[in-house]
């Protein structure tokens, strides 16, 4: 993968992306003075609490503007994101299969085969998700009736089961969507097949998984320390550190899955 830099050109146009439709949203709110005096505040130690009182009440008092603007920066990053998805996951694809891969010539093929597809495939992730809060919901509903203490235990034990074991059940979804040509409901009883017969090779993979972003995550922590008070530096540079480890991570799924 690493010999391949193309791989990363979807992330880190993602990542610039992300930065100017943030700007635009900051504008859109109609807050962005306030907000940037007030973050120069967070600099000093003295000012750093009253900054984020300061902010807390800026955002209140323009609520409803506010919430127009995040709902256009949510939106915006959903499907323009999708598309540099698209482009990441299909050239996984490609050279899984030892196939040569171009950004340029592959973006708008492989947004034309796997863009829709990988926007019903979110979709369907958060139903599921939401299905099981759902039926936890439930669960503390009916066992409230008797004792709240009792629901609330029951109901945060459910919850974690359920979280571990859709995550266990899924954890290949996107792989096999892009690399076997079923229709997205196969893919997903594909998912739960493939998770419950190689059980063991789930768990290990996410584990390794886990294990390497912790100590990613400690290194780059590390890397930040002269860079806690300068906000927006603070937030490049971790955007840029941890790229080529958030594309590792992935790609890795596409390995590991096809090991077995």
């Amino acid at each position: 993968m690493f010999d391949n830099g193309q791989v990363f050109i979807p992330d880190l146009l993602f990542v610039i992306v992300t930065f100017i439709l943030g700007i635009i949203t900051l504008y859109m709110s109609g807050v962005a003075g306030e907000v940037i005096s007030l973050f120069k505040l967070i600099n000093s130690e003295s000012g750093s609490a009253f900054a984020l009182i300061g902010i807390g009440q800026v955002l209140a008092d323009n609520i409803v503007r506010v919430s127009i603007s995040i709902l256009f920066f949510v939106f915006t990053t959903f499907f323009i994101g999708a598309g540099f998805e698209a482009v990441r996951y299909g050239m996984f694809r490609d050279l899984l299969a030892k196939k040569k891969i171009n950004f340029i010539k592959s973006f708008f093929r492989l947004n034309k085969e796997f863009y829709w597809k990988l926007i019903l495939m979110r979709i369907f992730v958060f139903l599921i998700f939401l299905a099981g809060l759902a039926a936890v919901g439930l669960v503390f509903g009916l066992l409230s009736v008797a004792s709240v203490a009792l629901g609330f235990v029951v109901g945060v034990l459910l919850l974690i089961v359920l979280f571990i074991y859709f995550l266990l059940m899924l954890f290949f979804v996107v792989p096999i969507v892009f690399t076997e040509k079923k229709k997205l409901t196969q893919s997903f009883k594909m998912s739960f097949k493939y998770s419950k017969k190689y059980l063991g090779h789930v768990v290990l993979s996410l584990l390794i998984l886990i294990g390497i972003m912790i100590l990613v995550s400690i290194a780059v922590n590390i890397i930040l320390i002269p860079f806690q008070t300068l906000i927006l530096v603070n937030l490049v540079l971790s955007s840029l550190l941890y790229l080529i480890p958030s594309v590792w991570s992935k790609y890795f799924v596409f390995v590991a899955y096809k090991s077995k």
